[in-house]
């Protein structure tokens, strides 16, 4: 089982993106990504090894990374500081939530691997643009968030958009938790972690 990402495609041309579309990667990150999958590939191809390649579209839940987007978001919102955005806030993202990543991951390695390292499409089934990710924070915390708005980052897609078929028919995947509700589910967590005493 490999765990790739979106990033191996680069920009989704305007529609759902299928794991048979060319793989264009506009960043290292998603560079270092292909190569990953490309040397899963190699070991699949020659050793015979049996493989999967999950390709994970923009992760979220409790326990994020605290330097991800979303993360930072509730921070600078439960601070009161303006929240960052780099770009003009219209980019889109398909959002897949925790569980959800986790059901198709159990479902993947339920699966017998294939010798030509197989790739699914991980994604949650909903998008929103950046602008949306912020107001939605802003609703789950009763506040009107603050926006500073800052240049673009070098190699930033402007949308991400899975075709879910495949995933669907060979694995059974359904996403369940709406881009709302994860992002509420996201921000409660937060929220209790920095309610809760601090042991020493």
């Amino acid at each position: 089982m490999h765990a790739s990402s979106s990033s191996v495609y680069g920009p989704d041309g305007g529609g759902p993106v299928g794991e048979d579309a060319p793989r264009r990667p506009a960043s290292p990150y998603g560079l270092s990504k292909l190569a990953a999958e490309e040397l899963v590939g190699l070991y699949a191809g020659e050793k015979g090894v049996r493989a999967t390649v999950l390709r994970y579209f923009t992760v979220y839940g409790p326990r994020q990374r605290p330097e991800m987007a979303l993360s930072r978001f509730i921070e600078r919102v439960t601070s009161g500081e303006p929240v960052e955005v780099f770009g003009d806030g219209t980019q889109v993202r398909e959002m897949t939530y925790v569980s959800d990543v986790v059901e198709a991951t159990v479902a993947a390695l339920e699966v017998e691997g294939t010798v030509s390292a197989r790739a699914y499409n991980v994604g949650g089934g909903s998008r929103a643009t950046v602008a949306e990710l912020v107001a939605l924070v802003g609703e789950a915390l009763g506040e009107e968030p603050e926006v500073a708005y800052g240049p673009p980052v070098p190699g930033d897609v402007r949308s991400t958009w899975a075709d879910l078929t495949r995933a669907r028919r060979e694995l059974g995947y359904a996403p369940r938790v709406s881009v709302e509700e994860g992002v509420r589910e996201q921000v409660r967590w937060t929220v209790a972690g920095r309610a809760a005493p601090r042991v020493a």
